[in-house]
C-alpha cells in the first residue's frame, strides 16, 4: 500500500528528517520566552529604536515618501498599459 516516491529517492532522508523535526516541534512543549527577556529581541529593539523615533517625528514626511515613491508610480503606469501596443 505504501509506494516509494520514484523521483524523490535521493531526498528521502531529508524528507524523513524534516518530518521528524516538524512533529517534534509540534509535540514537544515549548517554553515561550517573553520579549523583554529575550536577548535577540533586545538587540533588535536597540538597533531599531532610533529609526522608529525618527519615523514618528517625521511621520508626514515618511507618509509622503511612501505616497510618491518611484516604485509606486512605475507600478501604477505599468498596470494601465494597452496590451495591444508593443513596446520595442
Amino acid at each position: 500500500l505504501i509506494v516509494p516516491l520514484p523521483h524523490y529517492g535521493e531526498y528521502r532522508l531529508w524528507l524523513a528528517l524534516g518530518w521528524v523535526i516538524l512533529t517534534g516541534m509540534l509535540l514537544v512543549p515549548q517554553k515561550i520566552i517573553h520579549e523583554n527577556v529575550n536577548p535577540i529581541s533586545k538587540i533588535q529593539q536597540w538597533i531599531y529604536h532610533p529609526f522608529f523615533v525618527i519615523a514618528m517625528r517625521l511621520r508626514y514626511l515618511v507618509l509622503m515618501r511612501r505616497r510618491c515613491s518611484p516604485s509606486r508610480i512605475l507600478n501604477h503606469h505599468s498596470q494601465h498599459r494597452d496590451p495591444r501596443v508593443t513596446h520595442a
